[in-house]
Parts: structure tokens; C-alpha cells; sequence
């Protein structure tokens, strides 16, 4: 699927979240900054990792790093649901979610 990772992830009234609630003129958070997060945060889990599923994420991060709209497999969309899962609060994980498995009209 095709991924604008360019998009800011927006609260329940649609208004921008940003890095610094109590700044407006602060950047917002936007789906290539959360993605990146959630692929390089360490976990405890990150031990029994392979060097190859390391290096995986890291390819990955670099793509959505360097790309404003981004080709996702299903392995990728479902890896970055997990780790979005395991990261975030609600809301963020929903938004997230919501643009890696979009409702099929």
C-alpha cells in the first residue's frame, strides 16, 4: 500500500498534535516521526531479535525517512501496527492503525 507519511496525526476534534501541547508554533507529530519511534525504541524483547530483524527495521525506518509517500508490504504494515500498539496511547495507535488498515468502503 501507498503511505503518505507526511500526514499529522490529529486529536479527536481534528486538531493537530503537536511536540509540545503548550507550543502551537511547535512541530507536529507527524506519521513518519511516530513510525521512526516506534521502530528504533529499544525493547526488552529487542534481545532475542536476530541481527537480520534488526537490520530489517532499520531499512525500513530509513525508507519512511527518506520518502514522503511510502510503499508498505503487508509485513510492514502489520509490524508497525505491533509495535504502534506497544508504544502508544490510544488515540495515536487508532490514527496510526486506521491509515495501515483503512476501512474498505
Amino acid at each position: 500500500m501507498q503511505l503518505d507519511v507526511t500526514q499529522s496525526i490529529t486529536d479527536l476534534d481534528g486538531q493537530v498534535i503537536r511536540t509540545n501541547p503548550a507550543d502551537p508554533g511547535s512541530a507536529p507529530f507527524t506519521v513518519r516521526a511516530l513510525f521512526i519511534h516506534v521502530l528504533f525504541m529499544p525493547r526488552q524483547s529487542d534481545a532475542q531479535m536476530t541481527g537480520e530483524a534488526k537490520f530489517k527495521r532499520f531499512l525500513l525506518a530509513q525508507k519512511i525517512h527518506d520518502n514522503d509517500t511510502v510503499n508498505l508490504t503487508v509485513e510492514d504494515c502489520a509490524e508497525l501496527k505491533q509495535l504502534s500498539a506497544e508504544t502508544f496511547a490510544t488515540l495515536v495507535y487508532a490514527r496510526l492503525a486506521s491509515l495501515l488498515d483503512p476501512p474498505v468502503s
